[in-house]
């Protein structure tokens, strides 16, 4: 299975806060933000990686030429 580079997000945006040295209300608006979208995320991907199982075998389409 491939990861996509938008799961790398959150993580590079934390750095770039702890980098930044951002005072304390950023960071917690972030951290609670990131948990409310991974909470959201934690039954539909693994159902979604499934149904991808269920589909890998159908080939890519062909094009007639025109």
């Amino acid at each position: 299975m491939r990861r996509q580079a938008s799961s790398h997000v959150p993580a590079a945006h934390g750095v770039t806060l702890l980098v930044s040295r951002a005072p304390r209300p950023p960071p917690r608006a972030w951290a609670v933000t990131v948990a409310a979208v991974v909470t959201g995320l934690v039954q539909p991907v693994p159902r979604s990686a499934a149904q991808a199982e269920q589909v890998a075998w159908i080939a890519v389409p062909v094009r007639l030429p025109s």
